[in-house]
């Protein structure tokens, strides 16, 4: 945590430290703060697998035909992954 090189803003593991602290640098404890108070676990799709592939496929498609229709491609994408959500519960 204290190399010679500034790190990416990281949490501490270890809950008894205080990285502004070890750092000299208070900004340190904003972040840390804010995990605290505010933070919310982020959500998970149980089956990630459709998703993926949806994605994928979709993907590979637009890339693949110079001609396609990038827009209509990605709403298309949008509304797939939608439905994958909803299908989940994830989406209401």
């Amino acid at each position: 945590m204290t190399g010679d090189h500034q790190p990416v803003v990281r949490i501490p593991v270890n809950s008894t430290l205080d990285a502004a602290k070890v750092r000299h640098d208070p900004r340190w404890s904003v972040v840390q703060k804010a995990y605290e108070t505010a933070s919310v676990q982020f959500p998970n799709a149980p089956n990630f697998a459709p998703i993926k592939q949806d994605t994928a496929d979709a993907l590979n498609a637009i890339f693949t035909y110079c001609g396609s229709d990038v827009r209509s491609g990605l709403k298309e994408l949008n509304d797939t992954l939608a439905g994958d959500l909803k299908d989940q519960e994830l989406l209401k």
